[in-house]
């Protein structure tokens, strides 16, 4: 009896499948000339994502705000060859954004270098050099200091990741001075203030 019903069942399927393909192709011999003055329609985004797959994934997993479909951004799609300047395919993200760090970040995409993971793609290493232009406070203290941070590049101590703020102790060693005297303090900058500007306090 299963025999029989899994025989049935199979004989359905390849008759089904048969049908499809046949459709197919009869539809296939049925487009004329007439189909080329049809409108292509703009493609969505899961059909977008069939060919660029690895956008698709950045996006889902990391894209944050950036979840929206392609034809947001990507209003003319699939327009470069050889010979066409890249900018003039690729969306301008002050768009949408404008100069959202203000005049000095003029080119969004030298940080955050893919604009489908745009957090998760922040490359602080170039971003070194232009630290001070958001955080000129430290900057300062920094430049007006004598003390051992001050010789020392922003990347250097917080070199993961944007934001990423390290504790003494991973440069530092505890040892440096006595467990009796550690136990009098609750942290580092009890004694030594500011980390970019390093001078003992008087107690």
């Amino acid at each position: 009896m299963k025999k029989k019903l899994f025989i049935n069942i199979l004989g359905c399927t390849l008759i089904t499948l048969l049908g499809t393909f046949s459709l197919t192709k009869v539809v296939a011999e049925e487009e004329g000339p007439e189909v080329y003055l049809q409108q292509i329609q703009p493609m969505t985004t899961l059909e977008c994502g069939r060919c660029h797959y690895a956008v698709f994934t950045d996006i889902r997993d990391k894209g944050g705000r950036h979840k929206i479909p392609c034809v947001k951004c990507h209003k003319v799609f699939h327009t470069y060859r050889p010979g066409k300047k890249w900018k003039d395919v690729v969306p301008d993200c002050r768009t949408c954004h404008g100069k959202y760090h203000g005049r000095g970040f003029p080119k969004c995409l030298r940080c955050h270098e893919n604009a489908h993971a745009p957090s998760q793609s922040l490359n602080v290493h170039k971003m070194a050099e232009d630290c001070s232009i958001c955080h000129s406070e430290v900057g300062d203290k920094l430049s007006g200091s004598n003390e051992g941070h001050a010789f020392l590049q922003c990347i250097f101590c917080h070199a993961d990741k944007h934001g990423c703020v390290p504790t003494c102790q991973d440069c530092h060693e505890t040892m440096t001075h006595s467990e009796e005297m550690l136990k009098e303090f609750k942290g580092c900058l009890d004694c030594h203030g500011d980390a970019h500007a390093l001078k003992l306090r008087q107690r």
